[in-house]
Formats: structure tokens, C-alpha cells, sequence
């Protein structure tokens, strides 16, 4: 892969709750551009419709990008450089990649989800079905066929979700993304700027309402179960890659609980020190 395009796609992930410098140490090698390209794709259009603040120029971003789509084998752009120099374009689903992006339209023109149900289902449907065409692209097709709600789905949603939390400094995710319920639940209040004017035990209480079912979603049995049941059928990479990020998930999420009265302030750092070692001990449990 061009180093320009590597780099790029590096930088995409590098910052995010499921750091990819972690990831990338248990990938072999004949996989992790693969999975680093697909994943930096995924992420610079997730990322434009979860932190856009101008829905005007995040929508022509958005029409920009499905131009480029459109003539993919042929885009300078470092992202469709590096879908086709791993050889991720040629089994990359572009038709069903189209009409993902239009339903990040509907959901950048959507308004502040109502509840965490709410939330929930947009998640869904921004990363949720975003990685399903990753799956589909690394994956043999009878390892993915029939796979309506895999576990693959469960944890992106679950990882934006923390992502979205983490970014609640800027008054404008708070306004975009904390559900009405909260809001109303506690009393929140945003100033003119956008921003939560101090912090109270409200707004501390609603970011753990927030956490505990994604929390409780990664750390489930069901979806472990569901991860060792694919070990006969997908791509050992592909298994690993959402073992580590189900577990610097959880990672993340306890460490936001903990951060909850920091949140409103900055980005809280959830890698910490010890996430390195429970990489080490998830893939030595999960014995691939």
C-alpha cells in the first residue's frame, strides 16, 4: 500500500475506543492492511454523519463521497487508493455500499434520537450495517449468508455509541445525540454556545444511563457464545479483530463510568495502560 494512503488510514483509527495499534498486533499480516483499509473506509463516513455540526456541508461531503464511490477503481482519494492496492475493492459489495450511504443520508437529516432505543437503532443503522459490508468483503459468502443481526453489528453500534459519549465536551453531541429522555429525565440544559453550562449529578447520571446497556451488550455471554460460534466459519483475522474491540470496548466504557464528571470537559483517553494485556489474554482465551 502507497505509505501516503497507509498513513491515512492509520490515522483514522489510531485515536478511536478500539485502538487500532492494539488490534493490529494479533492480525497476521496477510489480513491487516486489508483490515485497516476496510475499517478506515468505514470510519470516514461514519464519522461524517456522527460529528457533523453543519448538516448543509456534512450533506455535500456525503455527495462528494458518493460521487468517488461511483467511479471507485478510478478515485485519487486516499481511502479508494487503499481499498484497491489490498485487493479489498475487488470483493467490496459497492452497489449495497451506495445504498448504505443513502441511508446515512436520512439519518443526517434526522433529528436527536428520542430515547436509547432510538439511539440505538441509528447506531445500527450508521455502523451496524457499515461493517456488515467489511464482513461480507473479508468473510467466505456462506460464513455471512442468512446473518440478519450478527455480532459483528452489536459491537460497531456498541463502539459509536462509546465514541459519541466520549465527544459530549462539545456541546453540539450532547445536543445531537443524548437522547431527549435524558434530557428531560435530568434537567439538562445547554447554553448558547451549545455547551452544558456546569456539571451536575444529572448530566453525570445520564452519561452512565447511557453507558450501562452498551456496557452490558458488550460483556454479555450471548454475544461471546456468538463470537466462538464463528470460529469454524470466518476468517481468523476477521474473529480477532472483534474479539479485541469487544473487549477495549468494555475497556472503554468502564473507564468513561469512571470519567463521567471529565466527559463534559475533554475527551477522556480509554485505552489505558492495561488494555494491552487484556488484548493478550481475549486472544489467548479465544484460542486462534
Amino acid at each position: 500500500m502507497q505509505a501516503t494512503a497507509e498513513q491515512w488510514c492509520y490515522e483514522r483509527l489510531a485515536a478511536a475506543v478500539a485502538p487500532w495499534p492494539l488490534i493490529q498486533v494479533y492480525i497476521p499480516e496477510n489480513q491487516k492492511l486489508r483490515l485497516l483499509a476496510g475499517n478506515a473506509f468505514l470510519r470516514a463516513l461514519i464519522e461524517l454523519v456522527s460529528t457533523h455540526r453543519e448538516p448543509d456541508v456534512a450533506g455535500q461531503t456525503l455527495s462528494w463521497w458518493q460521487h468517488e464511490l461511483s467511479q471507485h477503481s478510478q478515485s485519487g482519494h486516499p481511502a479508494f487508493i487503499a481499498m484497491r492496492e489490498t485487493g479489498l475493492s475487488d470483493t467490496w459489495d459497492w452497489s449495497n455500499c451506495s445504498r448504505w450511504c443513502e441511508q446515512l443520508r436520512l439519518i443526517l437529516e434526522a433529528d436527536t434520537p428520542i430515547d436509547q432505543a432510538h439511539l440505538w437503532q441509528q447506531t445500527q443503522s450508521i455502523a451496524g450495517q457499515g461493517v456488515r459490508l467489511l464482513e461480507a468483503a473479508i468473510n467466505p459468502p456462506e460464513a455471512v449468508t442468512g446473518q440478519q443481526q450478527g455480532p459483528a453489528s452489536e459491537i460497531y453500534s456498541a463502539l459509536l455509541t462509546l465514541e459519541l459519549t466520549n465527544q459530549l465536551s462539545t456541546g453540539f453531541m450532547a445536543e445531537r445525540w443524548l437522547p431527549l429522555s435524558l434530557h428531560a429525565r435530568y434537567a439538562l440544559k445547554l447554553d448558547q454556545q451549545r455547551a452544558y453550562s456546569s456539571i451536575d449529578n444529572g448530566l453525570e447520571l445520564a452519561i452512565k444511563d447511557l453507558l450501562s446497556p452498551v456496557i452490558k451488550v458488550l460483556s454479555s455471554g450471548a454475544l461471546e457464545a456468538q463470537l466462538v460460534g464463528l470460529i469454524d466459519s470466518v476468517d481468523p483475522s476477521w474473529l480477532r479483530m472483534l474479539s479485541l474491540q469487544r473487549i477495549l470496548g468494555i475497556r472503554a466504557g468502564h473507564r468513561l463510568l469512571r470519567s463521567a464528571k471529565l466527559v463534559w470537559r475533554q475527551p477522556v483517553n480509554t485505552a489505558g495502560l492495561l488494555s494491552g494485556w487484556y488484548c493478550w489474554r481475549a486472544i489467548r482465551r479465544l484460542g486462534i
